[in-house]
């Protein structure tokens, strides 16, 4: 078998590399940095999929935008980590009423002052935003350095992506 591999050009790893699962599971790991508890991680690539029309997708958005932004905890169970951070929100769907009333909504049941918001949450609302455009790479850069989000939400990717979604190529050159 690993003369086999050997000519397909695979890395061939030492049998000491597998291991028995409760040995895995015993094994210690370094602890991510989260932006919420076990959910969110920082410094990450984090997709949420669902069915294209009123699966939860916003609105889970939202949640974690307005929980990482007020360092409220939100989500049950997935408080977010350590100090208040900015969120970028870039909603490439939907009206503005739509959008303005799911922030309101979320708002006014979370107790959530509209000051809270500002200077911390960022919405770009139905800009064209296009990911594998050069110019809105760059417009994205130029909001990153200006509002230092850490934690930037693309909804949806459909709309911000024109290529095939299940070429990988083309996927890792968008994002």
């Amino acid at each position: 078998l690993s003369n086999s591999l050997e000519g397909e050009g695979l890395d061939i790893r030492d049998q000491n590399d597998v291991i028995d699962a409760a040995t895995f599971i015993a094994s210690k790991d370094e602890h991510p940095a989260w932006l919420l508890k076990n959910l969110l991680p920082s410094s990450s690539l984090t997709i949420c999929a669902g069915h294209a029309n009123r699966s939860g997708k916003t609105w889970l958005a939202l949640y974690q935008a307005f929980s990482i932004v007020t360092g409220r905890s939100l989500l049950e169970n997935f408080p977010p980590e350590g100090k208040k951070k900015n969120v970028l929100y870039i909603s490439e769907e939907g009206e503005r009423s739509e959008l303005r009333h799911r922030l309101l909504a979320i708002a006014l049941e979370n107790n959530i002052e509209k000051e809270e918001l500002k200077s911390s949450f960022f919405i770009a609302h139905r800009t064209g935003f296009k990911l594998k455009n050069l110019r809105w790479k760059n417009w994205l850069f130029k909001q990153v350095d200006l509002f230092r989000p850490s934690l930037i939400i693309v909804d949806t990717f459909s709309r911000s992506f024109h290529g095939k979604q299940n070429d990988a190529e083309e996927i890792e050159a968008a994002i």
